[in-house]
């Protein structure tokens, strides 16, 4: 428990100064214990991918403006919001899963993700 909250912490440190003033899906990037963090506003929402070694901020970067698209195509808007995301969370945790596997990002075709997704759930 403590781990999180110190990484909470770490997350919000490192994007505090940029979070409202940097321009919606435009990556930021900071390091924190050896490790990238990339974060990017889009609407009222913030994404933060972590990583190391091989998910350098390039990577992370790519990952997070991915899960960006995907996120707006489920919930078909241009400006994704808290509600939206909740309201399509099934969808969203779809669309990581279908990115990462195994701690490992596997996919960042955007149109593949989402095509992806609506095929699982035409599977149900």
């Amino acid at each position: 428990e403590s781990e999180r909250v110190g990484w909470w912490e770490a997350l919000h440190r490192a994007s505090e100064r940029d979070l409202g003033k940097s321009p919606e899906d435009v990556p930021n990037v900071a390091t924190h214990l050896s490790r990238h963090i990339v974060w990017m506003c889009s609407g009222e929402t913030v994404i933060y991918l972590v990583g190391t070694g091989i998910y350098d901020e390039i990577t992370l970067a790519e990952a997070a403006a991915t899960l960006v698209a995907v996120i707006k195509l489920i919930c078909k808007t241009k400006s994704v919001t808290i509600a939206l995301v909740l309201a399509n969370l099934g969808k969203v945790c779809l669309a990581v899963d279908q990115m990462i596997f195994a701690g490992e990002i596997e996919r960042m075709n955007v149109e593949s993700i989402y095509k992806s997704i609506k095929l699982k759930q035409a599977s149900k």
